[in-house]
């Protein structure tokens, strides 16, 4: 199985309809939630879908729309462009941070 590096650009939360639609089908797994900017490691794609993990943790894995995702090349320590990965995650960091602050103030 050859693993694939994605980044979210897009959030994705299954709705109810979808979620009833896998649970008829018998979907062998559930859905993974995207936040813009969370890496992840893609195990399977098929139909526009695909099952993977975000990077770091295998628990939170699921299915998720690949119209949601960029497929990016994993640097490695050896890489010249690796110096650029520190600044990747600091933005990714920070962009996360904020969209959960503005997730919480349109909900409050």
């Amino acid at each position: 199985m050859k693993v694939r590096y994605a980044i979210a650009f897009a959030n994705f939360t299954a709705n109810e309809d979808l979620v009833e639609e896998a649970r008829a089908k018998k979907a062998p797994c559930c859905f993974l939630n995207l936040i813009a900017g969370d890496r992840l490691c893609v195990y399977v794609e098929k139909e526009g879908w695909a099952v993977g993990s975000r990077i770091g943790s295998k628990i939170e894995a699921g299915l998720f729309p690949l119209n949601a995702v960029n497929f990016v090349n994993r640097h490695s320590q050896t890489d010249p462009t690796a110096e650029g990965a520190s600044i990747v995650e600091e933005i990714n960091q920070v962009t996360q941070t904020w969209w959960r602050r503005i997730k919480v103030q349109d909900f409050c």
